[in-house]
């Protein structure tokens, strides 16, 4: 007769587009996934406390993404760059909504997020 635990482990194998809850590094990179695709942001934007020293050298794909995850409970802070085409305080709601959206679908419970926009680039005239 098989284990159940070993099934359930089994079965969360089967899925890895899924970070589990306590992988912070997966998670970030859905985050991030979930910004980048947003309208009108350029790019995630470092900080020291985003992307720390590290960040003045070389850039990571979610530098820019600062997230602590306590109990299922997740508190994010993202730092963009958006384009002045589109309206700074629409694409920070698009995505406060966006990651509200994605984290719970993971099962988490979002006790806040805060999305600052911290550049707005001019865009390339047609």
């Amino acid at each position: 007769m098989p284990d159940s635990d070993s099934d359930t482990r089994a079965a969360a194998s089967d899925s890895p587009s899924r970070p589990a809850l306590d992988d912070d590094a997966a998670l970030a990179t859905e985050i991030s996934d979930a910004v980048r695709n947003t309208p009108g942001v350029v790019r995630l934007e470092p900080t020291l406390s985003t992307a720390g020293l590290r960040g003045l050298y070389r850039r990571g794909p979610t530098d820019g993404i600062q997230l602590v995850t306590r109990r299922g409970m997740v508190e994010v802070d993202i730092n963009v760059a958006t384009a002045d085409s589109h309206q700074a305080r629409a694409v920070a709601e698009d995505i406060d909504a966006r990651v509200a959206t994605l984290l719970y679908g993971l099962g988490c419970s979002q006790s806040s997020t805060s999305v600052n926009v911290l550049t707005v680039e001019a865009t390339a005239s047609p």
